[in-house]
């Protein structure tokens, strides 16, 4: 749409503009065609007073998370227009940016205190803003689209699972939490995943800490609604999720005491599921991550709740795992990304202690 038609939007005022790249219609645009169109509509004024409007519509306006760091570097950065702003405001806006492309957002669960990991520099920073949520203190999960964060599920008091949603909005810090369309099942110890601008939650427990769910929903945020989709094949608590080639896999689990090592494919557009290729190892409160065309399966717990420091990998297309380098300390309930071609894994816990370390594998 953009690039053909953007020289109609070049005279608008800021309010038409600003209602425009910020409207529902364009969250799937690419941002780097709306940065384009927001670069191209503050150059047009030759007057340069467009320009006091840049931080606004960056923060408003521009999924810097969706960016690669080297075009935010390459095309914002070194723009003539960013330029042209004065320097303290560079810095501030430069500082503002990289922030949003720090590689890991760590939320303590009891407090609300966020911590920044800068792969760079190798350091972790503090934010002044505090994310405590108005949800289960345990057990809950998070989902990020676009700027929106969600917050939903989890134990709220003593083995109480809740259904609950939240949203706040992280490019306003003095946003606050709201309420959003409970889930149709109250779920702790459940897996989510997003796809397609959707937020799937699968399995986990009920209330009563009754048996392991089979149960799955997804959520819409354009219409604020929960709808159902298929059950998986077997009930799972503490399983873990990832999307790969456009479908969910979950692996991994337990029923009552039992931990499991297999793994189910879910397709959106036949709402089916449908096992393939085991783990080789049981594994539950792991996590499940892409990287380098494969899904990671990382520490977690195995039988008799032995912690793990095992890793494997799963290759999609041939339907086959392998065993990879372990981590040097186990750990489970943890948390695991890929970024610039590197594999982190952060947090957990060993047994009882809690770790905090990181750790990286290339």
């Amino acid at each position: 749409m953009w690039p053909e038609h953007s020289v109609l939007y070049l005279n608008l005022d800021f309010q038409n503009i600003f209602k425009i790249l910020s409207s529902d219609k364009l969250k799937n645009e690419n941002p780097q065609t709306v940065w384009q169109v927001m670069h191209d509509w503050m150059n047009h004024d030759e007057t340069k007073n467009r320009l006091t409007h840049f931080k606004i519509l960056i923060i408003k306006c521009l999924q810097i998370e969706s960016l690669q760091l080297q075009f935010v570097e390459n095309n914002i950065f070194q723009s003539y227009i960013f330029r042209l702003l004065p320097l303290e405001f560079q810095k501030e806006l430069t500082k503002f940016i990289k922030n949003l492309k720090l590689l890991l957002v760590c939320i303590n669960k009891n407090n609300g205190l966020v911590q920044f990991y800068d792969p760079q520099h190798k350091s972790w920073h503090s934010s002044p803003v505090s994310l405590k949520l108005p949800i289960g203190k345990y057990e809950y999960q998070l989902a990020l689209l676009g700027n929106m964060l969600y917050a939903f599920g989890g134990r709220v008091m003593g083995t109480q699972a809740t259904n609950l949603m939240w949203s706040r909005d992280l490019s306003d810090p003095s946003s606050q939490w709201t309420a959003r369309a409970n889930m149709k099942q109250s779920r702790k110890q459940f897996c989510s995943v997003v796809l397609n601008d959707t937020i799937y939650a699968l399995g986990g427990r009920g209330n009563n800490n009754e048996y392991s769910l089979r149960s799955c929903e997804r959520y819409c945020s354009q219409l604020n609604e929960w709808s159902t989709v298929a059950d998986m094949n077997s009930e799972r608590s503490g399983a873990s999720a990832a999307v790969i080639n456009g479908c969910i896999y979950v692996a991994g689990g337990r029923m009552g005491l039992r931990v499991f090592k297999s793994v189910c494919k879910y397709c959106p557009e036949t709402d089916t599921w449908r096992e393939v290729a085991p783990m080789t190892t049981q594994r539950e409160h792991f996590t499940l991550t892409p990287f380098a065309g494969r899904l990671w399966a990382i520490g977690g717990r195995g039988g008799g709740f032995q912690s793990l420091r095992s890793c494997e990998s799963y290759d999609p297309v041939t339907d086959t795992w392998r065993e990879e380098a372990p981590m040097k300390e186990v750990r489970w309930e943890h948390a695991a990304i890929e970024f610039n071609g590197k594999l982190y894994v952060a947090g957990g816990s060993k047994s009882v202690k809690r770790k905090f370390k990181r750790e990286s594998f290339l």
